[in-house]
């Protein structure tokens, strides 16, 4: 036999092999059977419809913005002997569009169908310079693998599959044998190893299963969403009750405490008697007057505490409140100015107010530069003064600024205005005095700074004295305590 008729007769074979390996294909155990389209999400589209044929996908979509997505049910029959199990990812090698089975048990049962969401999701978005033309295609040909469940062979492959393949490889063998001993016979037996090699390796390769995803995916510029115009609501809607929100709340309950002074005759001694109870203020009533009590949220924790956050009324200038805190805020005693200079300003005292961070209540109207103003509310200290010496000349106060606090120092014109009875010994004020020397857990301090330096004096400032309850002047090199003064709107505090 001539060697060109014999290759004519192997290129027959191979042709009449080519419906078996058709029919191969789709003989699977672990098949498709429906593909249907279930959600699509964001501005994604299918540019047309769906299918599969065997085990084999195809899906035509766009996307256009990051997280859009489609989503298919994807329904699998197993008419194996095992269970088997699908992998989740397929091996796509694109970085934009990610393949996915959204399952979380993604084993199916012998003998039964289950269906599972196949999507397909645009995870990151492509570089503008990238698109022509405002598009990009992103066509991938990806494969997911099917296992039985322990994964340790093929669901199609059966005892007869592993018989023809020991067949195939023997008879390989024989036929390489002879081709090496009789080379002008090989094409005879040829002829005899290319149906029994073909046919059974056919049968096993192509019923291996995989799902195959053949997508072509359009990605396009990205779209923004529109607003689509609501319809008409003709029902009423109670809208819901907001409850203001105050910077300071009225106070329900008042402190109070004993009278702790030893002499009958002094300070609250005189007023109310040793060893008597002093209530400190009074129940808001209406509109705000002096002493009335109000707990403050100065640490805007939403928190009204009636132990921490208790202060005074005082007055109001311009619809702005100011209110005195209810003790003192630093355990020590400390200069006005360490040098004893009124005129400019509380130097060394006011760095111990409370900062804005400790009372960070954002509608706190703090202090920051300020004119200082004598009881008088002139601007000069000692205005009397003669001669050449510092202390005994005129100086002008210049403005003095309260940096990062949230609080200042009470003034003589609103201590005046809430008490005109201060320069009245045990005066019935005494919501100014509380937490001071002479009452029951009052602590050591006899007194704590003003704001205000005297007309008269280049060296003078006025403290509120704790044993009588009174304004005094004292030099502003001797130590007293720090009481902070809050200002805010009128329409933060509880009407």
């Amino acid at each position: 036999m001539r060697i060109g008729d014999s290759m004519k007769k192997i290129l027959f074979m191979l042709i009449l092999l080519i419906p078996f390996m058709v029919y191969a294909e789709c003989d699977s155990k672990v098949l498709i059977t429906k593909l249907e389209l279930n959600e699509k999400k964001g501005f994604a589209e299918e540019l047309e419809p769906s299918s599969y044929e065997c085990n084999n996908i195809k899906l035509n979509i766009k996307m256009y913005n990051k997280d859009d997505s489609v989503i298919y049910n994807l329904t699998i029959k197993n008419d194996s002997d095992d269970d088997v199990e699908l992998s989740n990812t397929f091996d796509s090698k694109s970085e934009y569009v990610t393949y996915k089975i959204e399952d979380e048990d993604l084993i199916v049962e012998k003998g039964k169908e289950k269906t599972f969401k196949l999507s397909a999701t645009y995870t990151k978005q492509v570089d503008p310079v990238l698109l022509v033309n405002g598009t990009m295609e992103d066509n991938q040909v990806v494969n997911l693998s099917v296992t039985t469940k322990d994964e340790t062979k093929n669901p199609n492959t059966n005892n007869i599959g592993i018989a023809l393949m020991v067949i195939v490889f023997v008879v390989s063998i024989f036929t390489i044998v002879l081709l090496i001993l009789n080379r002008r016979e090989a094409s005879k037996y040829m002829l005899f190893l290319i149906p029994v090699l073909l046919i059974p390796v056919t049968v096993y390769a192509l019923t291996k299963f995989e799902l195959k995803l053949e997508a072509k995916v359009v990605i396009a510029e990205p779209k923004e969403k529109a607003i689509e115009p609501s319809e008409p609501n003709n029902e009423k809607v109670e809208e819901p009750v907001v409850e203001p929100v105050y910077v300071c709340k009225k106070a329900t309950t008042l402190h109070s405490t004993i009278c702790a002074t030893s002499n009958n005759n002094f300070g609250c001694g005189k007023h109310v008697g040793k060893g008597n109870p002093i209530t400190y203020g009074t129940i808001p009533e209406g509109d705000p007057k002096a002493g009335d009590a109000y707990d403050c949220d100065v640490n805007n924790d939403g928190i009204y505490d009636p132990d921490t956050e208790r202060f005074y009324y005082l007055t109001t200038n311009d619809n702005i409140a100011s209110l005195i805190y209810h003790k003192n805020y630093y355990d020590e005693e400390v200069e006005y100015h360490d040098i004893g200079r009124n005129f400019l300003g509380p130097v060394s005292n006011y760095q111990h107010l409370p900062s804005t961070a400790e009372w960070s209540n954002p509608l706190l109207i703090v202090p920051g530069t300020r004119q200082i103003v004598t009881e008088k509310g002139t601007t000069i200290a000692n205005e009397n003064g003669t001669g050449n010496t510092v202390l005994s000349s005129s100086h002008t106060i210049e403005p003095f600024t309260y940096t990062d606090r949230a609080a200042r120092f009470l003034t003589y014109q609103e201590a005046m205005a809430a008490c005109s009875y201060l320069f009245e010994e045990n005066n019935p004020c005494t919501y100014l005095t509380e937490k001071l020397v002479g009452f029951e857990g009052g602590g050591f301090a006899s007194g704590y700074w003003l704001e205000t330096p005297l007309s008269s004096s280049a060296t003078k400032v006025y403290i509120i004295y704790a044993p009588t309850g009174i304004l005094r002047e004292m030099e502003a090199a001797d130590s007293y305590s720090v009481r902070p003064v809050i200002t805010v709107k009128t329409s933060d505090l509880e009407k």
